[in-house]
C-alpha cells in the first residue's frame, strides 16, 4: 500500500481551465479503481469544498493554511514549507499533475510530474521575460528532480526530449481521461440568454489566450455577414477560462461592430456546456497550439460537427476523426470547411482510450512501479 499526495494547491476554481478537469477526472477515475493505495488531497483554503466530494475509504483531504491565489505567495509557501506538511504526515511520495513543484526539495519526497506542454517555449512574446524565464527554469527543476515526467501526448514528449535532452525513457505518455456526463441545461433558457437557435450558431470552448487563436473567428463571423454569405450561422459563442487576450477579443469585436453576434460568456458549467456543444451547427477549435486539445474529443463524444486544425496534437488525439483546416488563420478555409461540414452526416463518437477507468490504471500503474524502485 502507497500514501501518496496529490498537489492540488494550484487549482484555482474554474479558473485554469484543461488542467482542471484533466485532474477532477482522473481523481474520479481513481476513486473507481483503487481500494488499496491511499491519496490524499493537498487542497487549500479557497478550493477545499470543492474536492470534498472525492472524499472515499482511501482517498483524503489535507487543507493546507493558504489559498491558491494570491500566486506569488502560494508558491512561496510551496517551495518552504509544502514538503514539511507532506513529511509531518508520513506522506513521502507526491503526485504533481501540472510542473509546479517545489524547485529545490528535499531527497525524501519521490516525484511524479506533469507536464501540460512547452507553450511558454513556442510562443516566449504571449508572456512576460520575469515569468518566461522562471517557467524555463521551472521546467529543468522538474525535469532533473521528479522520478518521472508525464506528458499528454507524443507531441509534448517529444517536444520535451528534443529541447530538454532527457533520456525519453524518463517520459511517460498517458493520454487525459475524459468524462462527459449526460448532464444538460433548458435550450430555451440558454436561447434566451445568448441569443441563438438551434443548430444556428457556432460555439468554442477555450481560454482567452493568443495561441488559441480566437480572432480568426471573430473575423471570420465579421467576413460572413460583410460577404452576406447565405445559408450558414452568423453567431458565435466563445465559452471558457478568461486570459491575458480576453480584452483584445472583445475590443476586437467592438471594432467590428460584431456585439450581436459575437458573445463571450467567460466560465460555464458542464451542463450548459453540454448543449451548446449539442445544439451548434459546428463547434470550432482554432487552436494553434495544444499539449493534448480536451474540447475536441468532448465536442466529437457530443455529436458536434467539430473543425479544428492539424497543429500540434490535435490530429493525434482526435484520431483523425473532425474536419481540419491546413491554415488556422485564413477566414475562408474555415468558411469552406463550415460549408463542407453540412454534407458529412454527424456523428457521436466513442473514445474508449480516454476512458477515466483505464487511465486511472495506467497512473497507478505507473505510481507502484516508480515509487517502489
Amino acid at each position: 500500500m502507497l500514501r501518496i499526495a496529490i498537489d492540488l494547491i494550484w487549482v484555482k476554481v474554474g479558473k485554469v481551465g484543461g488542467a482542471e478537469s484533466f485532474v477532477r477526472n482522473l481523481i474520479e477515475g481513481i476513486k473507481e479503481v483503487d481500494t488499496i493505495n491511499h491519496y490524499y488531497l493537498i487542497t487549500t483554503q479557497d478550493n477545499d469544498d470543492s474536492f470534498r466530494s472525492y472524499e472515499s475509504n482511501n482517498i483524503h483531504l489535507l487543507k493546507m493554511n493558504i489559498n491558491s491565489e494570491p500566486v506569488k505567495k502560494r508558491l512561496l509557501w510551496q517551495n518552504l514549507l509544502f514538503e514539511n506538511c507532506l513529511i509531518s504526515n508520513e506522506i513521502f511520495y507526491c503526485f504533481c499533475p501540472v510542473y509546479l513543484k517545489p524547485l529545490f526539495g528535499s531527497k525524501r519526497i519521490k516525484y511524479i510530474t506533469v507536464i501540460h506542454d512547452l507553450q511558454q517555449l513556442h510562443y516566449p512574446e504571449y508572456f512576460s521575460k520575469i515569468r518566461y524565464y522562471w517557467t524555463i527554469n521551472a521546467w529543468r527543476r522538474t525535469i532533473s528532480t521528479s522520478k518521472r515526467i508525464v506528458t499528454i501526448s507524443n507531441f509534448v514528449k517529444q517536444d520535451i526530449v528534443a529541447n530538454f535532452n532527457i533520456d525519453e525513457q524518463k517520459v511517460k505518455v498517458i493520454y487525459n481521461p475524459i468524462v462527459v456526463d449526460n448532464g444538460e441545461a433548458d435550450f430555451e433558457y440558454l436561447s434566451c440568454k445568448y441569443g441563438i437557435e438551434n443548430q444556428n450558431y457556432y460555439f468554442t470552448l477555450s481560454a482567452m489566450l493568443k495561441h488559441k487563436n480566437l480572432d480568426t473567428l471573430i473575423r471570420m463571423i465579421a467576413k460572413i455577414i460583410s460577404d452576406d454569405i447565405k445559408g450558414i450561422p452568423r453567431k458565435l459563442i466563445i465559452s471558457g477560462v478568461n486570459g491575458e487576450n480576453k480584452r483584445v477579443l472583445e475590443n476586437l469585436i467592438n471594432q467590428l461592430g460584431l456585439e450581436d453576434f459575437c458573445i463571450i460568456t467567460g466560465y460555464i458549467s458542464n451542463e450548459e456546456r453540454n448543449t451548446l456543444y449539442r445544439h451548434c451547427q459546428s463547434f470550432l477549435f482554432p487552436s494553434i497550439f495544444e499539449g493534448f486539445g480536451m474540447p475536441v474529443i468532448e465536442g466529437l463524444i457530443l455529436g458536434s460537427n467539430v473543425i479544428t486544425t492539424k497543429c500540434t496534437s490535435i490530429p493525434e488525439v482526435s484520431l483523425g476523426k473532425a474536419i481540419y483546416v491546413e491554415n488556422p488563420f485564413d477566414v475562408n478555409e474555415w468558411i469552406e470547411k463550415i460549408l463542407l461540414s453540412y454534407k458529412i452526416p454527424t456523428k457521436k463518437y466513442t473514445f474508449h482510450c480516454y476512458n477515466k477507468e483505464k487511465i486511472a490504471l495506467e497512473y497507478i500503474d505507473l505510481f507502484e512501479n516508480v515509487f517502489h524502485e
